[in-house]
């Protein structure tokens, strides 16, 4: 693997792609399309990426992942430019966007089921949506003071 590559690649992708926070396996998939590194594996790429001084990788604690899965946040590593990590108020202003997002897809898909007469998906939105009402609070929390 050449490493000058590798470097230039995930450094001219990481400074590209519209989000900063980018899914280690999203890049993966990124740089196995230079024929160069479709040899690249994730253990060798997180090494490479945790020693980078120009790199963050974020690491979810195993038990939060449950919690990210039911939010449809994709669980495992995270990586992002240093000169893109955002502001506490910033991560907190995107996150709870996508919670407002994700409860409002919930509402929409609760008025559906309910105009259908699907008691059945109706209960199990119902759920989902205090579910996410209470990680909503909890992130309100969380970020508070």
């Amino acid at each position: 693997m050449n490493l000058e590559t590798l470097e230039r690649e995930c450094l001219n992708y990481l400074r590209d792609v519209s989000s900063p926070l980018v899914p280690v396996t999203a890049l993966l998939r990124r740089l196995r399309q230079d024929e160069a590194l479709a040899g690249v594996d994730e253990k060798e790429l997180l090494d490479f990426l945790r020693n980078h001084d120009e790199v963050r990788v974020i690491e979810e604690d195993p038990e939060r992942e449950a919690e990210l899965a039911e939010a449809s946040i994709p669980p495992g590593p995270r990586v992002m430019l240093k000169v893109r990590v955002p502001t506490t108020a910033e991560m907190a202003r995107a996150v709870g966007d996508q919670i407002t997002r994700l409860a409002e897809s919930l509402q929409s898909a609760l008025a559906e089921a309910e105009r259908d007469g699907d008691a059945a998906k109706a209960k199990k939105v119902r759920e989902m949506l205090a579910r996410t009402e209470e990680l909503q609070q909890r992130f309100k929390d969380a970020f508070r003071g």
